[in-house]
């Protein structure tokens, strides 16, 4: 069984990027849960035994990440860090809109009683060239995220390792 790493998924995303641009498969729906799940998903496949141990859900839903992770005291609002899977709160629709893999963080100084904001590298699908939610590119993107507005990190590699089988995947 291939042990839970974060650095297994950032490099299996990256792989997935056409040189750092926007890019484009065939027959991908660049969706961004998609994106995670299929990361995640073959990053951690074990070929001799024919299964991963990747512990999230295969979704489309934001929400549904967040319950999960909710659920098992996985979904944080600390500083995000490397590798962990973002889910970015949206005021207005009061729900999650948008996921990618968070490939650095860094805090970004704030004046006054704003909270705080992190300056995160991430990896995404679903966006359009220019790195807005709604698309079906993958990219790296720029992106503020803001535990105290509601944007959370699930903190992945603390869950409990279970078994997926191929045909759950997202190919």
């Amino acid at each position: 069984m291939i042990p839970l790493s974060p650095v297994l998924l950032i490099a299996s995303a990256g792989a997935l990027l056409d040189g750092g641009s926007l890019g484009r498969r065939p027959g991908w729906v660049a969706g961004a849960a998609a994106l995670v799940h299929h990361a995640g998903y073959w990053s951690h496949f074990d070929h001799r035994g024919g299964r991963s141990n990747w512990p999230l859900p295969q979704t489309t839903d934001c929400a549904e990440l967040a319950t999960f992770a909710g659920e098992r005291s996985v979904l944080s609002d600390e500083p995000p860090r490397i590798g962990e899977i973002f889910l970015l709160w949206s005021p207005s629709k009061r729900r999650f809109v948008h996921t990618g893999i968070v490939l650095a963080s860094d805090r970004f100084d704030v004046v006054g009683r704003e909270p705080a904001r992190y300056e995160c590298l991430t990896i995404e699908g679903g966006i359009t060239r220019t790195g807005c939610i709604g698309g079906e590119g993958l990219a790296r993107v720029r992106r503020m995220l803001v535990p105290g507005r509601g944007d959370r990190s699930i903190r992945w590699m603390g869950l409990e390792v279970r078994l997926t089988s191929p045909r759950r995947s997202v190919a």
